[in-house]
């Protein structure tokens, strides 16, 4: 198959990462894969081991100037004569859509968060989604938002691991609680901090990952609670998987996600894990509660003080979690997730 697939930042986000590994995969499954992106910095990237057709749209498809974008993709659409979209920029999809009809082009797109379809524009994206030949959800909660007719044309496919580099599990443990992600209000690292002020963490110590506009609220939340020796803010670093492959506990705090890949990945590498239960079902999809992690209710502080006290006191239902949660190098592994993707998209092709 001649596959394209619309990239936006060139790394970073989980969303990047999965389309990322795709292009990756696909490739390996011999199929060609072209390039759309409004990123110019896509024209310099080095990181495939592999030539690749990329394609630097010029015009951005900002809502109310959406034709000269229609045009010049189309024009290059036409061009390439691909098999099959896979489009999952949510801005972008109204000109990716048209063009795919205009030219009979089928398209697949994937939503990754939990829906509200509230203001006009939501309403109109959700409009978009169900004139998409096909959906990918990451979970059955988000999908079962949707009618019938739309779930005939979709399916269930779970985020995979995708760092073939990723650290086995340690045998070498710190005391550490980690949490990993950008210093915003989604992340509720305010939550983690007051639940971890709040419980007998003996020599634990809390370590946060990540960078943004929260950083100096968060530093005075640290210094308000005489933290400052058991609470830091680690940063934005590379491969922050080996920054954490020795720590011991994992916490996701957020009010909400999609499928967090920095949890699938703390669980791979055999740390003991809390998650929200975020309402896409994210977490719920990857912890059996109480068997391979513990699942606590979004903005719950006295659920996250007690899981976490749970874990740090009694060792061998620690090392249960631990020994529970490394199944997922397997279940979620990209050798059981590709063929899933590869699957849906030839049953919606129409090969010559």
């Amino acid at each position: 198959m001649k596959l394209v697939i619309e990239l936006g930042k060139v790394s970073s986000g989980g969303g990047e990462r999965i389309l990322d590994t795709l292009v990756r995969s696909f490739h390996d499954y011999g199929h060609e894969v072209v390039l759309f992106s409004w990123n110019p910095e896509w024209e310099t990237f080095k990181g495939f081991p592999f030539p690749i057709e990329i394609h630097i749209l010029k015009k951005i498809p900002y809502w109310g100037k959406g034709i000269a974008s229609a045009i010049e993709y189309n024009r290059v659409l036409k061009q390439v004569k691909p098999h099959a979209i896979l489009a999952f920029l949510a801005p972008s999809l109204r000109v990716s859509l048209l063009c795919a009809k205009l030219q009979g082009v089928p398209i697949i797109t994937s939503l990754r968060v939990a829906p509200e379809f509230k203001s006009v524009i939501e309403k109109l994206e959700k409009r978009m989604l169900m004139a998409c030949e096909g959906i990918v959800f990451q979970t059955k909660d988000v999908q079962e938002c949707f009618s019938k007719k739309t779930i005939q044309k979709s399916v269930v496919i779970p985020n995979m691991l995708m760092d073939n580099n990723l650290p086995a599990p340690s045998n070498c443990i710190k005391k550490e609680i980690v949490g990993i992600g950008r210093l915003s209000e989604q992340k509720n690292f305010k939550l983690l901090i007051d639940a971890f002020s709040e419980i007998n963490t003996g020599e634990y110590v809390l370590k946060i990952y990540g960078e943004g506009p929260l950083r100096d609220c968060l530093d005075n939340q640290i210094k308000h609670l005489k933290l400052e020796n058991r609470v830091f803010l680690m940063g934005r670093v590379n491969r922050v998987v080996d920054y954490i492959k020795d720590s011991d506990i994992f916490v996701l705090s957020s009010d909400w996600e999609g499928m967090p890949n920095a949890l699938m990945e703390s669980m791979a590498m055999g740390l003991a894990c809390v998650a929200t239960d975020v309402s896409t079902g994210g977490s719920r999809a990857l912890i059996d509660n109480g068997n391979n992690g513990i699942l606590v209710p979004v903005g719950d502080k006295e659920s996250m003080k007690k899981a976490m006290s749970m874990l740090i006191s009694d060792e061998d239902f620690r090392k249960k979690i631990k020994t529970e949660a490394i199944r997922i190098r397997q279940s979620n592994s990209k050798e059981i997730i590709i063929p899933q993707w590869l699957k849906f998209i030839e049953s919606i092709v129409r090969l010559p």
